[in-house]
């Protein structure tokens, strides 16, 4: 928590100097989505499928450029749900060792699709 408030701080810092900034957020969806640092801040949620893993994850990403809001910026893709016929992520349930769970170590599990880090760094440099 002491490390997210200070990216927090440090972000609105940066912000209120230089307001054409763009910041991202990523972290996979649970406890910061409930914490009051995060109210007020535009969110996305997207899963790692859309962008090619084999992974369903679903993940909260907080910018200050999503299209939604602005009419311009970063536009994630549809997320993905259990049993959806278009999503073909590795089905995996809860205590099973596949999916990210079954994912060697830290490192692995904490990698973020190329696709989707593609087109958060388009969507910020077409703002530029």
């Amino acid at each position: 928590m002491t490390i997210v408030s200070h990216t927090l701080r440090v972000i609105q810092h940066f912000t209120e100097r230089n307001p054409d900034l763009i910041f991202y957020i990523e972290n996979p969806r649970g406890k910061l989505r409930s914490l009051p640092l995060f109210r007020g801040l535009d969110r996305a949620t997207v899963t790692y499928c859309k962008y090619g893993d084999k992974r369903m994850k679903p993940t909260d990403i907080w910018t200050n450029n999503l299209a939604e809001h602005q009419g311009f910026g970063w536009r994630p893709r549809k997320m993905c749900f259990v049993g959806n016929p278009d999503c073909h992520h590795e089905q995996c349930h809860r205590g099973r060792l596949c999916g990210v769970q079954g994912m060697q170590n830290a490192y692995e599990r904490s990698k973020i699709p190329a696709a989707l880090a593609r087109e958060v760094i388009i969507a910020a440099e077409r703002q530029n």
